[in-house]
């Protein structure tokens, strides 16, 4: 069979013909002369173009998979060097030749080679490339634009390669580059404006993070941007203006004006803002930068100016991407001073007549609503990446002109609003237009942030704006209206609502919306009775009707996939928690079900898409729905029976989520078994179920998790202690787990901490059940600590050297012959004697007084010579611990205080999260010369990165919710007594530790015995 029959065969609709012939081709695709076999029958012309497109395809990836050499093992599908380069000379005669179904197949085979090859394995290509884009054929220039295009997008992120591999190249082509584009923008035909397509998209690509400094010799800069101004300002040919909108959109003629907006808004916002030019510019990018903010910006602005006013006129058309790219440039001009004042004076025609008729619904919006609620939520609701829209973009605009120019533009936005609102209410109801009013009660939704500002002057009107523009709207006969008037509520439920019937009628109208035919409606009223239920009226008022309410998000939750409801589940839980109790089973079901059938549907689109792709929607609502569970839980306290229940009901949700590995939920599955064995303050068998499959998923793929997972491993330790004495399977899998994070270098430092937290509560709650694991323990710390890593500060030594620590607790002895036989005694206490001043935690001080008790409980010939001679600093470092125990005790009070909202009411915390409305942002840097505004980093300050935290000097933070055995002893009694057992057993040691002491710390001493308690630090070691 040839090979143009091998792909005609895996065209075939036989399913067992195309079978065969994709395995005869994964035969022959071994063969060294396969690619070039392909490429050549790609370069005949008489070759059918279904045979043509599947031998493109096929090669495509098969370089894709095997041209690069940067692969660990060789490979039978390994291309020869020999083989490469004879690829390489001819790939470019065959893209010159092929047709446009396929050329896109190999210009995405261009792209992998130049990214491997060029220039070292490549250097002709360069001249290959100069000879088209110089050629007077239209056919070869194509050809090179393609090349150069290509070329560009391989070096748009190196910039350090770029100047060395392609500066050249930029010199010598971009000249012609430059008067192809101005030729061709005069052109009408689509020809044409294909190739000027690719040159703008070169451009862009060489640009976008840095120009090259080729481009600023001789100002070539300018003359590229006087020709994207003049690819905005081009009418679009009249063929194109015949085509139906919805398809010109995406036209290649509105693809040029798209790279042209696009590429002189990222120079504005790169090189044309004073903020955004570093201290550190060469002195060509400060020069550039200045030239554009005071020559070129303000004609930008001025030519976009004029295209809004002819769109305004009807007399251009702009695409929605063009009008996203025309908003995002305003906003931006809002801010500095410079550009601020050229674009005030158009604001209000800009408000009213580029803004509004954006926001407004249009006849698209309105047959969607008809047509598809859901994706009508998706699009206007739950926004969730729609960021390239135009009506975000004027909304953005509009919200930036509210808060950064308030006293200029405030009121003016809002008189226009309010005007369309009674223009609205005044006409009769055949002119009233349903579209204007939902736009302006969008406008006016999107700054509330202002109107709800502290020292805003029409805050106190908004109760009555909402009684007279809002409330009637819940029973429109237009369906988004009575979505907008949920929003409307949602937004200002905040205010002083001077009037409470008026409270308990918004109230009302938004609950009975929940019941709305229109799904819309009915999810924007649930989002709406979030920040309601926080005034007592409502609270009161709603709560009868919290199951029904839960039943309705419940079955929305089944209808549309938003993590925003299970926001609004979640609150409900957390508030109404004991209303919620006799359902709580009854709801676990449905929350469970829900979870299970979107991560049945996520999973069955990820395998459909063959590929690992970020969180789906689905995948983001299932974790909302794992949220709400487990704040459902965590208010179960005091009801075990109920609890257990639970776990029984959820455990089909942890089996599901740990044997399919669904790694987008673990932290959310991992906190929910965390607040299961921490409410009940026990471990039922179903959870030591969740434990064996928890324990095997982490050891067999997910270990990079143990952060996530360290709350509820530390609940199995401190509340399983009986069964892990009773199942030594159990207690070698936690082991595994600790070694697993300290032989894995790919985790991080927060790792390795939680994995010391886990090894410490387990010699704290099974004292001589870890005799065979106490070794591997001190080595692994003591490794890290005194060899290999030898962190210099922070959290992590801390809780490496109390690994150590908490050792010398549980064996003393067996402990000091691990040091001994490593010759580590010596350096670990002058670290951990040090460091002591770290240990600012009750328990730090504690296990560490703990641990010198041991070791003096010895006796004298147990202790190795490299101690003896410090032995007397061991009194010394228990009475500093003594000493600052009171001030750390306080402060562990006061959290758990805080912990249990005595000290902090959320509800009447001195937070403005609205802003202030007199407090206006201005750009004051109007000079080029001063470079970053004041306040940023000084050129000599070093980058912090997220470890940071890890190596500076820190101070471990209590956690109130942390517990061990030593929480029952007390220290200065327990100090007292092991005083008094000296001076009956070993008088004379007692008098040696005694006479290494200061008087001062004799006296303190001395006091402590008395009985006296230190109300904080009244003595530190000298």
């Amino acid at each position: 069979m040839s090979l143009v029959e091998h792909f005609d065969a895996t065209l075939s609709s036989d399913q067992n013909v195309r079978a065969r012939a994709e395995l005869s081709l994964k035969q022959l695709e071994k063969e060294p002369d396969f690619v070039l076999a392909v490429l050549q029958l790609l370069g005949n012309e008489g070759i059918e173009l279904s045979t043509r497109q599947a031998a493109v395809i096929y090669l495509k990836n098969r370089i894709a998979r095997s041209w690069s050499s940067a692969k660990d093992a060789a490979s039978p599908l390994d291309i020869p060097e020999d083989k490469k380069a004879i690829f390489r000379q001819n790939l470019l005669p065959v893209l010159l030749q092929s047709p446009v179904s396929t050329r896109s197949h190999l210009m995405a085979i261009l792209n992998i080679i130049l990214s491997t090859d060029f220039p070292d394995q490549w250097p002709s290509f360069v001249e290959f490339t100069a000879n088209l884009v110089q050629s007077s054929d239209a056919r070869e220039i194509y050809a090179g634009l393609i090349c150069m295009h290509e070329l560009a997008k391989v070096y748009r992120w190196r910039v350090e390669d770029r100047c060395r591999d392609i500066g050249p190249v930029i010199t010598s082509l971009f000249p012609c580059l430059l008067q192809h584009a101005q030729r061709l923008v005069a052109q009408d035909d689509d020809a044409s404006a294909e190739m000027l397509r690719l040159i703008l998209k070169t451009f862009k690509s060489v640009v976008s993070l840095e120009i090259p400094i080729e481009l600023l010799a001789n100002d070539n800069i300018f003359s590229w941007i006087q020709l994207l101004l003049a690819v905005v300002q081009r009418a679009l040919p009249a063929s194109v203006m015949s085509i139906d909108a919805d398809v010109r959109s995406s036209h290649v003629w509105l693809k040029c004006k798209k790279w042209a907006y696009f590429t002189l808004n990222r120079l504005f916002t790169r090189y044309g803002l004073p903020t955004s030019v570093s201290r550190d510019m060469s002195t060509e990018y400060k020069t550039f930068a200045q030239t554009l903010q005071v020559n070129v910006v303000p004609n930008i602005l001025q030519v976009y100016l004029s295209q809004t006013a002819l769109w305004i006129q009807g007399q251009v058309w702009l695409s929605p991407r063009l009008l996203f790219h025309l908003g995002c440039f305003y906003e931006d001009c809002v801010k500095p001073k410079n550009t601020w004042v050229l674009l005030q004076p158009h604001v209000e025609n800009l408000v009213a007549h580029f803004i509004f008729p954006q926001l407004c619904m249009s006849e698209e919006d309105e047959e969607l609503w008809e047509m598809d609620q859901v994706e009508f939520i998706h699009k206007y609701i739950d926004i969730y990446d729609d960021f390239n829209s135009p009506d975000v973009a004027a909304s953005r605009f509009l919200v930036k002109l509210a808060s950064r120019r308030a006293k200029q533009t405030f009121m003016g936005i809002l008189n226009f609003a309010t005007g369309m609102l009674n223009k609205y209410a005044s006409a009769s109801a055949q002119e009233k237009n349903p579209r204007e009013k939902e736009g302006a009660l969008r406008m006016v939704g999107s700054i509330s942030h202002a109107i709800l500002a502290k020292n805003s002057p029409v805050v106190d009107m908004m109760q009555d704006f909402i009684v007279v523009h809002v409330l009637p709207e819940f029973t429109s006969t237009v369906g988004y209206l009575r979505s907008r008037a949920c929003e409307m509520i949602n937004r200002f439920a905040d205010i002083k609502w001077s009037d409470k019937n008026q409270l308990l009628n918004a109230y009302n109208s938004v609950l009975n919306a929940l019941r709305d035919e229109a799904l819309a409606v009915r999810v924007q009223a649930a989002l709406a009775l979030q920040p309601l239920m926080r005034h007592t009226e409502v609270h009161t008022a709603i709560t009868p009707h919290v199951p029904m309410i839960m039943q309705t998000l419940l079955q929305m939750a089944n209808e549309i996939d938003i993590d925003a409801l299970s926001s609004c589940m979640e609150d409900f839980v957390s508030m109404f928690s004991h209303e919620l109790t006799p359902f709580a089973s009854q709801l676990c079901v449905q929350l469970r079900d829900t979870f299970m059938k979107l991560m049945r549907e996520s999973l069955e689109q990820t395998a459909a898409d063959d590929m690992d792709s970020l969180p789906d929607d689905k995948s983001i609502a299932a974790a909302g729905i794992l949220n709400t569970l487990s704040t459902m839980i965590l208010s179960l306290e005091n009801t075990v029976d109920v609890l257990q229940e639970i776990e029984r009901v959820l455990l089909p949700l942890f089996t599901f989520t740990l044997d399919n590995s669904v790694w987008d939920v673990f932290s959310e599955v991992f906190e929910i078994v965390d607040g299961c064995t921490f409410v009940s303050k026990s471990i039922s068998p179903v959870m030591w179920t969740v434990f064996e499959k928890l324990q095997s998923v982490l050891k067999d793929s997910a270990i990079e998790y143990i952060e996530d997972c360290s709350p509820a491993l530390n609940n199995y330790v401190m509340y399983g202690a009986d069964a892990l004495r009773s199942r030594p399977d159990y207690l070698s899998a936690m082991v595994e787990i600790i070694h697993l994070v300290f032989t894995n270098d790919h985790l991080a430092l927060n790792d390795r901490v939680a994995a010391c937290k886990l090894a410490e509560l387990l010699m704290l709650h099974l004292p001589g059940c870890l005799d065979q694991y106490l070794q591997s323990f001190i080595e692994l710390a003591g490794d890290r600590l005194l060899v290999s890593e030898k962190p210099s500060a922070g959290s992590y030594r801390v809780f490496l050297i109390e690994v150590i620590v908490n050792a010398l607790c549980y064996n003393a002895l067996a402990t000091l012959q691990v040091l001994e036989a490593h010759q580590w005694t010596a350096p670990f206490f002058t670290l951990w004697f040090n460091d002591i001043g770290r240990f600012a935690r009750v328990h730090d001080k504690k296990i560490s007084m703990l641990a010198i008790v041991s070791l003096l409980s010895l006796p004298n010939e147990q202790v190795p010579p490299s101690l003896q001679s410090g032995w007397c600093q061991m009194l010394q470092v228990i009475l500093t611990l003594l000493a600052s125990l009171p001030e750390a005790m306080k402060n562990r009070a006061q959290i758990e205080r805080d912990y249990d909202g005595e000290a902090f009411d959320m509800t009447t915390a001195n937070w403005d999260e609205h802003g202030d409305w007199d407090a206006e942002d201005d750009e004051t840097a109007n000079d080029f010369a001063t470079g970053h505004p004041e306040g940023a980093f000084s050129d000599d300050e070093e980058y912090v990165d997220d470890f940071a935290c890890f190596e500076g000097d820190y101070l471990l933070e209590e956690d109130p919710l942390f517990h061990t055995p030593l929480d029952r002893i007390e220290p200065y009694a327990f100090f007292r007594e092991f005083v008094s057992h000296m001076e009956s057993s070993n008088p004379a040691s007692l008098q040696h530790l005694v006479s290494g002491l200061s008087g001062e710390q004799q006296q303190f001493m001395q006091a402590l015995l008395s009985g006296s308690v230190p109300a904080a630090n009244p003595t530190q070691k000298s």
